[in-house]
C-alpha cells in the first residue's frame, strides 16, 4: 500500500505496465534494506534465515515496453540517496586518512621512546570507516567486491539496464570466460562471508550478497537460453514480461504519492536490525499461508512435464517467498516511520506476497520457460519461412526449399 498509489499514478501517466513499475520499486526497496535484518523461515529451527534480497528481471521488447524509462522512474530517488552516500563516504575516507597520519606519527614517537627504554603507550590504529552504498551500476565483479568490502553486512543493489551479460557470463566475460567469477556471481544471491581472490591475495568480505535488478529482450535471452549453464543463475531471477506501453494522459503526476514512495526509500536506508539482533518470524496466521504456499510449490515442481529450468526456478520460491515477505514488512514499517522491521510477519503481508507470486509471477515464469525459451527455435524458423514465402510470392514451398534456403533448417 505504501508504494501502490505512486505505482498506479506514475504508470498511468507514463503509459507503462504498472506491474513492471511495482516490481522495479519492490526490488529497489529490497536492496535498501540491510542484510542484517533476517527472517527465520521455520518456527522452531533458526538455521534457515533469509534477508530481503531480490533478483528481478524484466523481459520485454526494446522501445515497446518502456523498460528503461520505467526503471528510471522507480530508481531516480534511490540514485539521489546514492549520491549523498558517496559524498558522505568520501568525506569519511578523507577524515580517516588524516587520522592515519596522526596515528603513524604517534606510532613513530612510541617506537623512539621504547628504543630509548622509556615507557610509552601504543597508539590505537583508527578503524576503517564503513563507506555505505546503495547502488552498484553495470559493474564488474571486481567493482562489486570493492563496494561490498566497505559495506560491512549491509549488502547493496546491482543495477544493469541489460542483464544478458550478467546471466550468460556470470561476470566471466571480464576474464575471457576463465576464472571462478560465475561461482562468485551465483553466491551473490546467497550472501554471507566470502573470500575473493584479488591479484594474488584473498580479501574477506563480510557479506557477499546483493539484490540484482535489470532487463533484457525476449529474443536475446531466447537465443542463448537453451545453452545456459544448468547452475541455476537464471533461475534465481523473478521474471516479469510487461505489456506494450500506451500513450499516457498529459497531466501532472500525484506529487504526494511520489513523496510518500521517496520517504519510504529514505527510511529503508536508515533501517537497522533489532537491538537484540533477533530474526523476524512468521506470525501464527502467516505460518498457515507459508505451509500452503510450500505445499503448492513442491507439488508443482514435481510435475515432470514442466521444463527443468522452470522446476529449478520453483525450487527457489520458498526462499523468494520469505524475502518478499520481509521486503513488504520493511516497506510497511518504513512508511510508518519505524526504525526496525516488526518482530513478526502478519498474515496480511504473507497473503499479499503469495497472491503476487502465485497470481502474477507464476504466470510470467511459466510463459517465459514454456514459450520464450522453449519456443525460440520454432519461432525463428517460422519467421524465416514466412519471410521467404512473402518476399518471393510463393504459393507453395517444399521441404527441400526450406532446407536449402533457411539457416534454421
Amino acid at each position: 500500500d505504501a508504494i501502490a498509489a505512486y505505482v498506479v499514478d506514475e504508470a498511468e501517466t507514463m503509459g507503462c505496465d504498472p506491474g513492471m513499475l511495482a516490481l522495479y520499486c519492490t526490488a529497489i526497496c529490497a536492496g535498501a534494506v540491510t542484510d542484517e535484518v533476517k527472517l527465520q523461515v521455520k518456527s522452531a529451527s533458526d538455521r534457515w534465515q533469509e534477508p530481503a534480497r531480490v533478483w528481478m528481471m524484466i523481459v520485454g521488447d526494446s522501445g515497446l515496453t518502456m523498460k528503461s524509462p520505467t526503471m528510471d522512474a522507480a530508481i531516480s530517488h534511490a540514485w539521489k540517496i546514492e549520491r549523498e552516500l558517496r559524498v558522505n563516504g568520501s568525506q569519511a575516507l578523507k577524515d580517516h586518512a588524516v587520522e592515519l597520519q596522526i596515528y603513524e606519527a604517534q606510532k613513530a614517537e612510541y617506537v623512539k621512546k621504547r628504543a630509548k627504554g622509556e615507557s610509552a603507550t601504543m597508539p590505537q590504529e583508527p578503524p576503517t570507516p564503513v563507506s555505505e552504498r546503495l547502488i552498484i551500476g553495470n559493474a564488474t565483479l571486481e567493482a562489486i567486491s570493492d563496494v561490498l568490502l566497505q559495506q560491512g553486512a549491509k549488502g547493496a543493489l546491482v543495477v544493469a539496464d541489460e542483464l544478458l551479460g550478467f546471466i550468460v557470463g556470470g561476470m566471466n566475460q571480464y576474464k575471457g570466460g576463465k576464472g571462478s567469477d560465475r561461482t562468485d556471481t551465483l553466491e551473490l544471491f546467497n550472501g554471507g562471508p566470502r573470500a575473493i581472490d584479488r591479484k594474488g591475495r584473498a580479501v574477506l568480505i563480510k557479506n557477499w550478497g546483493a539484490s540484482v535488478m535489470g532487463g533484457t529482450q525476449p529474443d536475446a535471452i531466447a537465443r542463448v537460453g537453451c545453452n545456459l549453464e544448468a547452475d541455476g543463475l537464471l533461475q534465481r531471477f523473478s521474471l516479469y514480461l510487461p505489456r506494450y506501453s500506451t500513450k499516457g494522459p498529459d497531466r501532472a503526476g500525484d506529487l504526494q504519492a511520489r513523496k510518500r514512495y521517496h520517504a519510504v526509500l529514505d527510511n529503508l536506508i536508515k533501517m537497522t536490525a533489532r537491538p537484540d539482533l533477533a530474526p523476524v518470524r512468521f506470525s501464527a496466521g502467516a505460518s498457515v499461508i507459508v505451509d500452503e504456499a510450500r505445499d503448492w510449490i513442491f507439488q508443482t515442481a514435481r510435475q515432470s512435464w514442466l521444463p527443468a529450468g522452470l522446476r529449478s526456478h520453483l525450487a527457489k520460491w520458498p526462499a523468494m517467498f520469505a524475502r518478499y515477505c520481509l521486503t513488504y514488512a520493511a516497506i510497511e514499517a518504513a512508511d510508518e516511520g519505524e526504525p526496525c522491521v516488526p518482530t513478526a510477519i502478519s498474515d496480511h503481508i504473507a497473503a499479499q506476497v503469495w497472491d503476487m507470486m502465485r497470481g502474477t509471477l507464476w504466470d510470467h515464469a511459466r510463459y517465459f520457460y514454456l514459450v520464450t525459451l522453449a519456443g525460440a527455435g520454432d519461432k525463428a524458423a517460422l519467421r524465416q519461412i514466412a519471410g521467404l514465402i512473402l518476399s518471393e510470392g510463393m504459393e507453395t514451398i517444399s521441404t527441400r526449399t526450406m532446407t536449402q534456403r533457411s539457416t534454421i533448417f
